[in-house]
């Protein structure tokens, strides 16, 4: 990711861990210049009831290095034996090698933190901490995130998804309602968009983040956060700007709803977020949500 961080005012192969037998973790960082895709079907929840029904989730991954000399995207994802599951997309701020780093450390840490506490903001806090514990002095770097932690509802046939984030990752649900954009980027270009300046001059902004993971310990207020509850079959989306910001929502939900398979779905989507010749590193994760009947 090309960006500077502006702090508000007032303010390879891939990698399977195994935590312990409780928790799962597959972490997948990808720097190629060709989409890299894989995806896993596994058990999302096992219910403590006999009339909730089963969860199961599957999720296809794809990142692209784009036109930039590295991949400074990170992607995970990991499971709990109580029925939680978490995903991550992190997008390391600048092309150094800290960023890259950055970005993967941010990932793993949020992934444990979130399997274990259940909430996306504690996890978030979690790696701002472990960012300035592992990556202290010169070897700064830094990195926005997005992370997606899906429990089992309490009402039968339905899933929460408790969201956080910073900077300009997104999360996007597509369900019976259609497509909803869950996140509102951390951006100067959307700071100027919502207070009615034209879209002209607003998207020269856009690359200048306003929050990050290693400033989040000490601005906890400025990770923002959402909340909410689906019935039946869904589908999250988690991507790096490399996706969205070339990628109207028109093209987005089209290729939600055209591709079944979650694994083609994030490879299009990655395919076509680097066509430019100036393209970013592109990173999607894509989760289906399987009710059992």
């Amino acid at each position: 990711m090309d960006r500077d961080l502006e702090r508000p005012s007032g303010l390879s192969l891939p990698m399977q861990h195994v935590a312990s037998p409780q928790t799962a973790q597959k972490e997948t960082h990808m720097p190629t210049n060709s989409a890299r895709t894989d995806d896993a079907a596994t058990p999302a929840s096992t219910p403590s009831s006999d009339d909730q029904p089963l969860v199961r989730w599957r999720v296809g991954h794809a990142t692209h290095i784009g036109s930039r000399s590295s991949n400074a995207d990170s992607y995970r994802f990991g499971s709990h034996i109580t029925g939680r599951a978490v995903f991550a997309v992190a997008d390391g701020i600048g092309s150094k090698p800290g960023a890259a780093e950055a970005a993967r450390i941010a990932a793993r840490t949020t992934i444990s933190a979130a399997v274990a506490t259940g909430t996306a903001m504690q996890a978030l806090l979690e790696a701002s901490h472990h960012l300035d514990l592992e990556q202290p002095g010169g070897s700064f770097g830094d990195t926005v995130m997005v992370v997606a932690v899906m429990s089992p509802a309490t009402t039968p046939g339905t899933v929460s998804w408790d969201i956080a984030w910073v900077g300009d990752c997104r999360a996007y649900l597509l369900d019976a309602d259609g497509l909803r954009q869950l996140t509102h980027d951390h951006t100067k270009g959307q700071r100027l968009r919502d207070a009615g300046i034209d879209e002209l001059t607003a998207a020269r902004f856009d690359n200048i983040v306003l929050t990050s993971v290693r400033n989040a310990i000490n601005d906890p207020a400025g990770i923002g956060t959402a909340s909410v509850t689906s019935k039946g079959h869904q589908r999250l989306l988690l991507v790096s700007d490399g996706v969205s910001k070339p990628l109207p929502d028109d093209m987005i939900e089209c290729a939600l709803t055209e591709f079944s398979n979650p694994k083609e779905c994030a490879r299009a989507l990655v395919e076509l977020g680097v066509l430019d010749d100036r393209a970013d590193n592109a990173t999607a994760l894509v989760v289906d949500t399987i009710i059992a009947s």
